[in-house]
């Protein structure tokens, strides 16, 4: 089933692609035939690890994911205590070893998931008030989306309601900048933020 759908993306990827040649005259043959070279990369590699995955004991699974996570979790707290030497003098555009917060954060969701989902139920939510407190003090709007993503899949309804307003009044009483994540919620045209324009280049591009 797993080579099935991988050649199935792939298909799709490519067929699209063939499309886009024969409509667009500026189609960027190179980048595309680089990026496809890379899907496949990905892809194959995601495959035989899983195939790997499976052949490894529950126990050695669950410690090897738990070990990233802890690791990725003291990255964050190395930042937001000015601890790193990458970024001396204050939290900088990077997070430890990654250099953008959302590099960081797009690593250390996944993770976070897989520890919340298999949490005990006590457990859930404080995980989920842990990654909202990191993506406060790391001042990271992708962070947040992600966590409340997290939180709507795996806390029963009553308790997301319940931490909605919890979430909502720590953004108002913790003196961080809310003009941070205003600027890259405002999608109008006289906003000039660049990680907006950027989000929106990416919807032209595609």
């Amino acid at each position: 089933a797993g080579a099935i759908l991988i050649a199935a993306v792939l298909g799709v990827v490519m067929t699209q692609g063939a499309i886009s040649f024969l409509i667009h005259d500026g189609f960027d043959l190179i980048r595309f035939s680089q990026s496809y070279l890379f899907l496949i990369l990905f892809l194959l590699g995601a495959f035989f690890f899983a195939l790997l995955a499976q052949r490894v004991p529950n126990f050695q699974a669950d410690f090897a994911v738990q070990l990233v996570f802890y690791v990725l979790l003291l990255s964050s707290v190395v930042e937001i205590l000015h601890l790193s030497p990458f970024s001396p003098g204050g939290i900088g555009p990077h997070v430890f070893l990654f250099s953008e917060p959302s590099h960081f954060v797009l690593n250390f969701l996944p993770f976070l998931l897989y520890m919340t989902v298999t949490a005990s139920q006590r457990m859930k939510l404080p995980l989920v008030l842990l990654g909202y407190a990191i993506a406060l003090l790391l001042q990271t709007l992708t962070l947040v989306v992600g966590i409340t993503l997290v939180a709507v899949m795996v806390l029963p309804l009553r308790r997301f309601l319940l931490l909605t307003p919890i979430v909502a009044l720590s953004f108002l009483f913790s003196g961080i900048n809310l003009d941070y994540y205003s600027s890259r919620l405002d999608l109008s045209i006289d906003n000039q933020n660049l990680s907006k324009m950027v989000y929106l280049s990416g919807w032209e591009r595609a």
